[in-house]
């Protein structure tokens, strides 16, 4: 890469003053900038300056839109690749240099990312290939990519192509043919690479004149205003109110924001410009309307795109999660969504209530439950029918556009659903992102589907959606990108002494001593700073009037404002003044109003009413009156109301065939094993539920294991013998009241011990629950109490749960005095027991009484009992709770 002798010579280059700039142009002068945001500016200040009504379009360019346009123009070198096709050759080397599936796709992309800009590097400071030798393994990896890729492109189909970094180099021998200027001017360089250098001393030789925009002088800028802001919200609302305040008065006016890398969350920036400067959006969330400009969107986040990149991942697919499932379900770019949802909504439904937590879309198909869904049956067919052979990417790009018309994302006719302004515009960002991968031809040969689809989501998160903007000349960017621009008023957000001066910045894939040898800016701390010393003058001659703002505290870090701000005119912060409106005369209504049972409503339940009314009266009027009920979760597995179901099954068959402790005493080892083996056969039996027979055998084991242990447990109690199993009562409650509704239960089982108490037991598989919760002002666990009251039990006799669950076997009850159970406690006043067990059952008749009161003449608020009763509710899309803003809503979302 070394040049002659002529290349060594100290560069002469002149300097221009900003105002001369124009005059220059006019006398064929060329404008190079450092980058294309500049050139933009130039054109923009040059145009508004002119007085003429039609003015020729400045010569203005930045160094590599330059450096192209000056290869383009030459047919006899060759053709550079584009981005895209670089990086998949990029890709193919490093994915045939690295061992088999040693890196995902996502990982070779970010290596083919860091290789294209090392060696792009490389060629800028004309850093030799000898350099990577010897260097570690990752510079020996990049050496050994270089050059597999220097000989790729002496060959077949890519010979004749170049790299875009290498262009300049081949430009350089005969520079002085290419150019028809004599004078260029270049603007916003900070400093020039080798490779600049180079290019620059050979124009000179050439005679062309070279000239510099003369940078601002200190001495000549203006101080900017800082504002010490309490916290990062206090700051954002101190930037959009003076933004505002600004529009107000000046609505054409040019206005930056600038953003330095303490500013990591540019949506919080967004929404409070977007309350500030449109609040009539927020009315109107769905409009695509943007209030500032400000870096786009990715294609590949919006809703739109995204869930067209989801249905694409399912193409090939013979079965699917659930979860993948239901979501495919309730698209609405889906083909017949509109016409199918309520009968789609109907499968979602059915296949949780089946438990179906994988989808075999054969079975599916084939089956009586898609039969109200023809257009999704469709959609599903063409899923399945995708052929994933390699292909070429052309060939790629008409079978992904076909299986979308298909699917009903690209419209296929005027019978095709309807698309609104903002969606039609995505989706053409997505077809042109589509389109582009065609130029992978060039490149690569047939490709699988996954690495096709894996392109594709790479191309739409690199491109930005563009949205119809409110304020175009209010700009927010990053603090670096100011150089050369021009504005009326700047704001800078979070110049803090953390993020400005910047810090180095390493490159991947170059030895750290090469970056510092050839002195690669931002490479050295000394470098960084050069360089943030640059961008702060450029940013103190970049607008007449500059506010700086920083936090006190940042997230839990406390801050300083940036040392080169501190000779800045300081400002107290004033924070946002509500203005005093005319009162207004406030209207009340009664927001749940009672709603008392209707004489024709036939209304009842079990003992979920009733827990219902004690946690939440809307929650029971919900899903007791209202019959709205959650979503149930398809989960791998037996569903722990199967598993429950089954114990108590296998308890009743048990029970039903032995009826005293006597016989159960009398069976041995293997008489037990047996019963147990029967009574979970029989259980199987009833159930029906559908398992895979792997897991029924699993379950069956677990379940053997677990009732031996409870019967163990049954073996040491007192002697008794069974009254009933699974025996039936009908309440009417509330008992006096003047509407009444039944309430059926059913106990699992209640036994007469030797003295002739009854104990009334009621089996339970979860987790062990406190009998606080049964003696509460509003019973948070009405069932023992309902069964007490149901069976009338008396003073004498006790009330339990069993706990049959493995490592936590044993009885939960209360009694009037000692039954000999342990678990079983008698209401003596001691170990938090209540004090009277016949004062306890009628507190359990009254509670229980007033819970039906409040049903029955329809109380229905929404007044959680406490924290615990939002918990697994599914309710809060309809009862508003969270919007109510109580302490209790706030300890709920804390926990």
């Amino acid at each position: 890469m070394k040049q002659p002798s002529l290349f060594d010579q100290a560069l002469q280059i002149g300097e221009i003053a900003a105002a001369d700039v124009v005059v220059a142009l006019q006398h064929g002068a060329l404008l190079i900038t450092a980058s294309s945001g500049h050139t933009l500016d130039w054109k923009r200040r040059i145009t508004t300056a002119s007085t003429l009504p039609v003015s020729q379009t400045p010569r203005v360019s930045s160094w590599q839109a330059w450096i192209s346009a000056l290869a383009e123009d030459d047919l006899s070198l060759p053709v550079a690749l584009n981005r895209m096709q670089e990086m998949q050759l990029w890709e193919q080397v490093i994915r045939a240099d690295l061992s088999e599936g040693s890196q995902s796709l996502s990982s070779i992309r970010g290596l083919a990312r860091h290789a294209c800009e090392a060696w792009a590097i490389m060629q800028h400071y004309r850093i030799p290939l000898s350099e990577l030798s010897y260097g570690g393994e990752e510079a020996e990896a990049l050496l050994r990519w270089v050059k597999q890729i220097q000989e790729l492109l002496q060959k077949g189909d890519l010979k004749g192509r170049i790299l875009a970094a290498d262009q300049a180099e081949l430009l350089l021998p005969d520079i002085d043919q290419r150019i028809d200027v004599s004078s260029i001017i270049f603007d916003g360089f900070e400093s020039f690479t080798p490779q600049q250098q180079a290019i620059m001393q050979a124009l000179v030789h050439s005679g062309v004149r070279l000239q510099i925009v003369a940078p601002p002088q200190p001495d000549d800028l203006l101080p900017p205003a800082v504002i010490a802001c309490p916290d990062e919200l206090a700051e954002l609302d101190h930037i959009s109110r003076r933004v505002s305040d600004i529009l107000k008065q000046s609505p054409q006016a040019r206005i930056a924001l600038l953003t330095s890398d303490a500013i990591s969350d540019l949506l919080a920036l967004k929404r409070k410009l977007t309350q500030t400067l449109i609040p009539a959006s927020l009315d109107n969330p769905a409009t695509a309307v943007q209030a500032v400009t400000m870096p786009g969107e990715r294609l590949s986040d919006t809703a739109m795109i995204s869930q067209l990149l989801f249905v694409l991942g399912l193409a090939g697919a013979e079965s699917i999660s659930f979860t993948d499932f239901s979501r495919l379900l309730f698209l609405p770019w889906l083909k017949g969504y509109e016409s199918e949802r309520l009968a789609r909504a109907e499968l979602d439904r059915l296949l949780r209530q089946k438990n179906r937590h994988h989808i075999s879309l054969t079975s599916l198909l084939e089956s009586q439950l898609v039969a109200d869904v023809p257009e999704l049956s469709a959609v599903l067919s063409s899923l399945m029918q995708w052929k994933a052979s390699r292909q070429r990417a052309s060939e790629w790009v008409k079978l992904v556009h076909k299986l979308l018309q298909e699917c009903g994302f690209v419209p296929s006719g005027f019978a095709a659903e309807l698309r609104s302004n903002d969606e039609i515009r995505l989706m053409n960002s997505f077809r042109d992102a589509l389109a582009s991968l065609i130029c992978l031809d060039a490149v690569s040969e047939a490709m699988s589907w996954s690495r096709f689809l894996s392109i594709l989501r790479s191309a739409s998160a690199d491109a930005k959606v563009r949205v119809e903007v409110c304020h175009p000349n209010v700009m927010v960017m990053p603090l670096e990108q100011i150089i050369g621009l021009r504005f009326d008023y700047i704001f800078v957000a979070g110049l803090e002494e953390q993020a400005f001066p910047m810090h180095a910045r390493t490159l991947s894939l170059l030895p750290l001593p090469v970056q510092q040898k050839y002195a690669i800016s931002m490479s050295q701390a000394t470098l960084a700073f050069d360089s943030s010393r640059f961008i702060w003058l450029q940013l103190l001659a970049a607008a007449p009037r500059i506010e700086i703002s920083y936090v006190s505290q940042r997230g839990e870090q406390e801050s300083r404002l940036s040392p080169f701000a501190r000779d800045a005119v300081e400002h107290i912060y004033v924070p946002a003044t509500v203005t005093p409106t005319g009162s207004l005369e406030l209207e009340f209504y009664e927001d749940a109003p009672a709603l008392p049972l209707l004489d024709q409503e036939q209304r009842g339940g079990g003992t979920a009413l009733i827990k219902d009314q004690s946690a939440c009266p809307f929650k029971a009027f919900a899903r007791h009156r209202l019959m709205i009920r959650e979503l149930g979760d398809s989960t791998p597995g037996i569903e722990p109301s199967t598993k429950g179901s089954l114990l108590h099954l296998a308890l009743e068959f048990i029970w039903r065939r032995l009826q005293t402790a006597e016989r159960l005493h009398a069976l041995d080892e293997s008489g037990c094993s047996a019963l147990i083996d029967e009574a979970i056969a029989s259980a199987w039996q009833l159930n029906r539920a559908g398992v895979p027979a792997a897991l029924r055998e699993i379950e069956a084991r677990r379940m053997h294991a677990v009732l031996l242990e409870w019967l163990e447990l049954e073996r040491s109690r007192p002697p008794f013998q069974l009254l009933s199993i699974e025996k039936s009562y009908r309440l009417l409650l509330p008992e006096q009241g003047e509407r009444q509704f039944s309430v059926s239960i059913k106990a699992d089982r209640i036994d007469r011990d030797a003295d002739g108490r009854r104990i009334l037991i009621d089996y339970k598989t979860g987790a062990r629950e406190s009998v606080s919760k049964w003696i509460g002002e509003r019973i948070e666990e009405p069932q023992l109490p309902l069964y007490a009251m149901a069976a009338e039990l008396g003073e004498e006799d006790a009330v339990s749960y069993a706990r049959v669950r493995s490592g936590e076997m044993g009885f939960e009850g209360l009694a009037g005095e000692d039954v000999g159970i342990r678990g079983i406690i008698p209401c003596d006043g001691k170990r938090n027991s209540p004090d009277d067990w016949g004062a306890l059952l009628l507190f359990w008749r009254q509670n229980l009484n007033a819970l039906a009161e409040e049903f029955a003449h329809g109380r229905c608020d929404v007044s959680p009992r406490d924290e615990q009763a939002c918990r697994y509710c599914g309710l809060e899309a309809v009862c508003r709770v969270e919007e109510s803003g109580s302490v209790m809503d706030a300890e709920v979302s804390g926990e």
